[in-house]
């Protein structure tokens, strides 16, 4: 047995070294998928000057020959006596101090004081480059230690930022640099920031192409994007003096486009991408359901006055984007994909249901249709509903009425045990695989022609196809809620059909 005593404790000083042991705590993935994250840090921080400091652009260029990333800001400048700490030393920011006490005022992403750090210690180049105050100054960095510092007089009176990496792919992984992913995050970002995002890429093959993103309604714009709306967006916008929400949020002109899931909605706290949502979201889905719910309820008629309203009804076709900004965010972790802080449902929630409230006094015509949408998911889920029920009650009897021995296309073993099910399409096919089989063991059912695509059908439609309908029995497994594996009829199940013929079924 090794020795365990003082000798084998390692302590990690160097907060460069610290990440590169630990990265994964940092940054929480791999590959191309943590490049992009730093890519993310960097931008981030340019977003936050540009939202404190009001300037033209931001510049991203992307060389994947060189797999190098360089984004360039004209803010304010990263002040010249820190530029080495703060690419060095975890816990170092200018967004610690809360609201307007700190040189970003609300709503800034960099809350921890560690990516530009994790950027530099997980590159193998890393450079700073920084305008201001009439000087110019260059920090280089190999592997997150500095090896080289310029300072001279600025030849020009702008100031701003700019920052160059390489990510090393002996820490991460190996990695293929897809600069349409980058291309696709400035994007999301042009609808948070209020200035142009200007993207200069140059691909493996030499070829060179420039992109512009910018919006002028911001993330009404996003919520529109590659849908057709059913209704003209609603926005929809609060303030407090320390948190900021807005959303935007439609519904698609056919409900079955998009799922009732979160995967709708988009949704962002100081400026990043929470793509694990979190309290914000929880606020938002809460307030239209009860704003909606209750809105619904009071306008329907006589004969639909037992129709019940669910969450499910007014979350079916949405399509929403949701955004906070915050003087103290909470996130789970590094990475900042879900936003936690326990206020922020509350706020949310209020300011939104006021908000709504409000939007539905003003806006007779559109209430009309969302109020006719609505009604049709929830008459659309009852039907569905009432049909499950129905069918499945009585397919159990219809199973339970009949034997393996007499389901047509069905040709049974003579065994008991480690009994094998063929399935198979077409007369020809099965009449040489019941000469072929071993009838001890191995039973035969035979499809006619391409069985019926049951995706997105109801069990209802799905069971009025006799082939379905006879493999089901057959089976003895039943289906939808009632479906129990345990019950199945054979140990084995050999599917024997081309392959297009049962893809779907």
């Amino acid at each position: 047995m090794k020795n365990y005593d003082e000798s084998s404790i390692k302590i990690i000083e160097d907060d460069v070294e610290k990440i590169k042991q630990s990265y994964g705590m940092y940054i929480g993935t791999t590959g191309f998928a943590a490049v992009l994250h730093l890519f993310k840090e960097v931008i981030q921080n340019s977003i936050d000057e540009a939202n404190a400091h009001m300037y033209e652009s931001i510049t991203v260029e992307v060389n994947e020959q060189k797999r190098k990333i360089t984004v360039t800001d004209l803010g304010r400048g990263i002040p010249l006596k820190v530029m080495e700490k703060i690419c060095t030393i975890i816990q170092s920011s200018g967004k610690f101090d809360k609201g307007n006490n700190n040189a970003y005022g609300r709503g800034v992403s960099g809350m921890h004081g560690i990516g530009l750090t994790a950027v530099n210690a997980l590159s193998t180049e890393f450079t700073m480059e920084v305008y201001r105050d009439d000087t110019y100054k260059k920090c280089k960095f190999e592997f997150g230690h500095i090896v080289d510092t310029v300072i001279k007089e600025a030849v020009c009176h702008e100031t701003g930022t700019k920052i160059s990496f390489i990510v090393n792919d002996q820490i991460i992984g190996k990695y293929r640099l897809d600069y349409n992913q980058i291309l696709n995050l400035c994007e999301m970002l042009s609808y948070l920031c209020k200035v142009k995002i200007i993207c200069k890429i140059k691909t493996a093959n030499g070829d060179n192409i420039s992109k512009k993103y910018y919006s002028k309604n911001g993330i009404k714009d996003l919520v529109i994007k590659d849908i057709d709306p059913y209704i003209k967006p609603i926005y929809l916008s609060y303030t407090e003096e320390d948190m900021f929400v807005e959303v935007a949020f439609t519904y698609v002109s056919d409900p079955s486009d998009v799922s009732s899931s979160d995967d709708n909605i988009i949704s962002f706290a100081n400026s990043c991408t929470t793509v694990e949502h979190g309290k914000h979201v929880d606020g938002f889905k809460q307030a239209i359901s009860n704003v909606l719910i209750k809105l619904v309820k009071e306008n329907l008629n006589k004969k639909e006055a037992k129709l019940n309203i669910t969450s499910d009804d007014i979350r079916s076709g949405l399509v929403a984007v949701v955004n906070v900004e915050l003087t103290d965010a909470l996130f789970s972790g590094q990475i900042k994909a879900k936003l936690i802080n326990d206020d922020v449902d509350t706020f949310v929630r209020k300011a939104i249901q006021t908000q709504l409230s409000k939007w539905i006094k003003e806006n007779e015509s559109s209430v009309k249709k969302l109020i006719t949408y609505i009604k049709v998911n929830a008459k659309a889920r009852t039907k569905a509903s009432e049909e499950k029920k129905s069918v499945l009650k009585k397919s159990t009897s219809i199973f339970n009425a009949f034997s393996k021995d007499n389901i047509k296309n069905l040709t049974m073993a003579n065994g008991k045990e480690n009994l094998e099910i063929l399935l198979v399409e077409g007369d020809s096919a099965a009449t040489e695989l019941i000469k072929a089989r071993d009838r001890a063991f191995q039973a035969i059912y035979k499809f006619r022609g391409v069985p019926l695509n049951t995706i997105g059908l109801s069990i209802a439609k799905i069971l009025e196809n006799a082939e379905i309908k006879g493999l089901v029995m057959a089976l003895g497994t039943n289906i939808g809620s009632k479906f129990d594996l345990s019950k199945c009829n054979f140990d084995k199940i050999i599917i024997m059909t081309d392959a297009d013929r049962l893809m779907s079924a």
